[in-house]
Parts: C-alpha cells; sequence; structure tokens
C-alpha cells in the first residue's frame, strides 16, 4: 500500500506549553496526550495562555524529565534553573483560557511562577492540568468527547522524515524537525504520505489521524535560541502547501487505545 514501511523514530513531548521539549525511547500514549506533554502552562494575569506566537523567547526554556521533577533551565535566569514537581500543586485553583476553551487548573507554586515572570519580565504564573480538568478536542472532529491537554487543538501531532526532506530541498537553509513540535516522527513513505493514513497502531496503542496541521509564524522561531529567523519556513511551505488559506504541515491525531509506545516499533496499519 505504502512506499515503504512507516516506523517510529522518534517521540516528544513538552510539559509547559510553548517551552522547549525532549525525546525519549518510550512513553505511555494516553487520550490526553503523551504522558506529561503540555499538562502545565503559563498564563498571563487574565489567565490567558501565553505561546511563543508572541514570546518567542519562551523557545529558551530548556525542559528536561527528572524521576519526580521537571528540570526547567535558562541561560538568562537567576537562578538558571527551577526544579517543578510532577505530582504537586499548592491547590490553588484558577480559571484559564485556551482559545475557545476556558477550564479550571492549579498554581504549582507562587515562587515557580515569579521564577519565570523574571524571565520573561511580566507577571505569569505557572498551572497545571489536574485530573479534574476538562477539555475537548474541537466539536467538530470528537467523535467521544474525546479530551486534550493544553495543546493547541489534538492531542497528537504526527510528521514523517520525508515531508521535512522534501520541505528542505525546497530552502535554501535546512530547519530541523523540532520548528514544527511534534510529538511523532516517521520514517518511510513519501512526503506526506502520511496524510492518507486512518487509523494505525503503534506499539500497544492504537491512533486516528484528524486532519492536516495549518501552521503559524511559530515554525520561523528557532527553537534554540529563541530567536525569528525571517519568513522561512512558512515562506516555501505556502507556495505549494497551501488548501484553504491555510498552511499544512503535520497531521493531527486523536488515540483510540491508551498503551506503551517504542521507538523503532513499526507503524501497523
Amino acid at each position: 500500500m505504502f512506499a515503504s514501511p512507516f516506523e517510529l523514530q522518534s517521540i516528544h513531548i513538552y510539559p509547559i506549553k510553548s517551552l522547549g521539549g525532549f525525546s525519549v525511547n518510550s512513553a505511555q500514549a494516553l487520550h490526553k496526550g503523551l504522558e506529561y506533554d503540555r499538562r502545565w502552562l503559563l498564563v498571563d494575569e487574565n489567565g490567558h495562555f501565553l505561546t511563543q506566537r508572541a514570546w518567542p523567547i519562551m523557545a529558551t526554556f530548556k525542559v528536561e524529565l527528572e524521576k519526580e521533577h521537571l528540570l526547567v533551565t535558562n541561560t538568562q535566569a537567576d537562578p538558571q534553573s527551577i526544579r517543578i514537581p510532577l505530582l504537586e500543586t499548592l491547590g490553588a485553583k484558577y480559571w484559564v483560557k485556551v482559545w475557545e476553551n476556558e477550564l479550571w487548573a492549579e498554581e504549582v507554586n507562587p515562587a515557580l511562577s515569579q521564577w519565570f515572570a523574571n524571565v520573561l519580565n511580566f507577571p505569569c504564573r505557572l498551572v497545571k492540568m489536574t485530573d479534574v480538568s476538562q477539555r475537548q478536542v474541537p466539536e467538530r472532529e470528537t467523535t467521544n468527547g474525546e479530551p486534550v491537554s493544553f495543546a493547541d487543538a489534538y492531542p497528537y501531532l504526527v510528521a514523517g522524515v520525508a515531508s521535512l526532506a522534501d520541505l528542505n530541498q525546497r530552502l535554501e537553509v535546512s530547519v530541523p524537525m523540532n520548528r514544527f513540535r511534534p510529538n511523532l516522527v516517521f520514517t518511510g513513505g513519501t512526503p506526506f504520505e502520511e496524510e492518507i493514513l486512518k487509523a494505525f497502531k503503534i506499539g500497544n496503542a492504537t491512533f486516528k489521524m484528524s486532519h492536516p496541521c495549518s501552521r503559524c509564524k511559530m515554525i520561523t522561531t528557532d527553537q534554540a535560541t529563541g530567536e525569528i529567523i525571517g519568513k522561512e519556513p512558512l515562506k516555501t511551505l505556502a507556495t505549494y502547501r497551501t488548501q484553504d488559506n491555510k498552511v499544512l504541515f503535520g497531521m493531527n491525531a486523536l488515540l483510540i487505545q491508551e498503551g506503551l509506545i517504542t521507538v523503532g516499533d513499526i507503524v501497523k496499519f
């Protein structure tokens, strides 16, 4: 059916929305998204979510997973790193807004919020999605009220190595896959062949593709430095990947069956 077998090349988790992420060899695929993926969020004084779209400096926060904490590092901060407990919050609830969704979240710790505020140079709060926080994928896509984390709209973003190679051969300067912040990266197939996938299985988890992901100016931000690098790759993508006035790269996906996924797993259809 496909030009070559699909294989899971890498798994990426972004615990705090719009901050740096990390790669893992294996992960639990849950209905809300990968375990720990975008369960934390920075919000402004009004509870509105913050992202690199307005604050590209957010890319300079590097996040690592420790046994019981997230280690967040930023060379512009003093101290340069903090640890965020994976399981704890102080229990103070705040009403937060992510796009059209409003939901309750809990502040992790005012001292941690202040650390982020010092680096960003404006007031903000670090909150966490708890078990009672309810958010669903857009109604036009949901079939069973599927939940989602603080991700923009869908629990998973899938991208193919062949698709990135196709883009890079059109650019004067190649870009890495992290510009697109995918959760799952596949090898195999031809450019953008992932767009014709429907249901598929990786390890013990079963997924369902939704639709291509529309891209914004955020993909022009260097994820290592937080600098906006001209208009690429958005400008070139727009020349051949535009549909209904949306520039497309990668696929949004939902989860049908939870399970463990591991780098090297063959994607089964």
